[in-house]
């Protein structure tokens, strides 16, 4: 059996297993609390296979037209300036200064509180959400965000052995593209891939790896993505989701072109069926290649393509390991276990407890209206001191999302024809719930402002 051929059977075979995480077929919602499904607005998973392996030939080899579209967002975002400080940059700044401290002064703009790049990344903030009062909201979650995750306290040593393991996840700056764009190479491996909280480390290192070493520029980061082996079974949804939502919120106006190049079969299925919750400015930026990575020299300098796809750049992690232990004045060969609080993390992508032995304020079943379908399917709701979590049923370990109860507002009625509903409201949409009986509305109500009020007061010590 070649490669292809291995391809689509397992394609075949673990279709269902992706189908049931991302999209399920049927619109059935189960009355029992063990049996909750999720509906989430996507075609039949084998309708878009049938699509794809037909399709496949015709549309992902043709890469002169792939060449054009990749070549043009670059020479179209070059054109458009994004680089430089415009006049309406420098009054929104202003005004977001004076606006700050008197709408969340518990939340200073401090390096010490958002991270490298002064200005520059405020004016990322100003022009990813448009207007001041939604940028202060953004950057006060934000701050909250890096005060409970510590992402300012990763350093290289904590997730070197990520970048040392075998044949697997590597990610590395690789110079710059021919329109000058800082660039970054990922090689996902997952043969021996790391565990979902070391990946997520790792890659929340680069990203503040890339802050720093941009922290006086408005350029967005050119990236090239291998996907070799990617292996369906072992693709994390949830883990995808809340990196596409870090990388959105928290590191906005950073991700430039983005080339994926040997993309098989699989990531090609994959990433049809997930896109749609992907954003669409992030969205506009990526392309798939396909197997043929001879269009990167159009990009990039012979040498600053990696010698794995016929450049002369040399990929070895060992040399990103040393540059950044160069850069942090730590020892080469240090290493030592990251002050994150792992369960932090683990609680937003999954972990071994099960839904039902989690710490909680609150606890039960509830049903929440889709975004795109309107559907309202039933879900086991968890609310702790400051999160809502919805899972799959009383026995899942992985979330289906979870929100955090900094900067919601709750309000009593929703949309829909259910009855004994409720909003939670973030910075991002509404979410809309419903209860069984109105008892049981009013308990979630007076829970979840409760703890809505208590993180609104929460203030980071100084």
């Amino acid at each position: 059996m070649n490669e292809a051929e291995e391809d689509r059977h397992e394609s075949k075979d673990e279709i269902k297993n992706i189908e049931d995480t991302v999209c399920p077929a049927n619109g059935s919602v189960s009355s029992s609390d063990d049996e909750i499904t999720d509906v989430d607005a996507a075609a039949p998973a084998t309708t878009i296979f049938d699509e794809e392996e037909a399709n496949s030939d015709e549309v992902y080899n043709r890469t002169d037209q792939i060449l054009r579209d990749f070549d043009g967002n670059i020479i179209n975002f070059e054109a458009s300036e994004d680089n430089l400080i415009t006049d309406a940059d420098r009054a929104s700044l202003a005004e977001l200064k004076e606006y700050m401290p008197k709408h969340y002064p518990s939340h200073p703009l401090e390096p010490q509180y958002i991270g490298p790049g002064g200005d520059m990344k405020l004016i990322r903030f100003l022009r990813r959400n448009k207007h001041v009062p939604q940028t202060a909201r953004a950057l006060a979650e934000y701050i909250q965000w890096r005060q409970e995750w510590h992402v300012g306290e990763i350093s290289i040593i904590h997730v070197a052995h990520v970048f040392e393991m075998t044949r697997t996840f590597r990610i590395m700056t690789m110079g710059d593209s021919k329109l000058g764009q800082p660039a970054v190479y990922i090689d996902y491996d997952d043969h021996t891939m790391p565990s979902d909280v070391d990946l997520m480390l790792a890659c929340l290192y680069c990203l503040e790896d890339l802050d720093i070493r941009l922290a006086d520029s408005l350029s967005r980061v050119a990236c090239v993505l291998k996907l070799t082996s990617f292996k369906l079974h072992r693709y994390n949804v949830k883990m995808d989701k809340m990196f596409a939502k870090i990388l959105d919120l928290y590191y906005p106006e950073r991700l430039g072109p983005t080339a994926v190049v040997e993309a098989g079969l699989m990531f090609r299925l994959a990433w049809k069926m997930v896109r749609h919750w992907v954003p669409a400015d992030m969205a506009k930026f990526i392309t798939v290649m396909g197997k043929d990575p001879t269009p990167l020299h159009a990009i990039f300098d012979h040498d600053a393509i990696p010698k794995s796809l016929g450049g002369g750049f040399n990929n070895d992690p060992m040399e990103y390991i040393k540059q950044c232990c160069d850069r942090e004045g730590v020892p080469y060969d240090a290493r030592e276990k990251c002050p994150v609080d792992t369960r932090v993390m683990l609680q937003y992508f999954g972990s071994d407890e099960i839904a039902s032995e989690y710490s909680a304020v609150v606890k039960g079943v509830g049903s929440k209206r889709t975004k795109v379908t309107r559907r309202w399917n039933r879900y086991y709701l968890v609310l702790t001191n400051d999160t809502l979590f919805y899972f799959k049923s009383s026995r899942s370990t992985q979330p289906n999302n979870a929100i955090s109860m900094a900067f919601v507002s709750v309000e009593d009625g929703g949309r829909g024809s259910k009855k004994h509903t409720l909003t939670v409201t973030t910075a991002e949409r509404p979410y809309y719930f419903s209860f069984t009986t109105a008892e049981d509305k009013h308990v979630w109500l007076e829970a979840l402002k409760k703890i809505a009020g208590e993180c609104a007061s929460d203030t980071i010590p100084l």
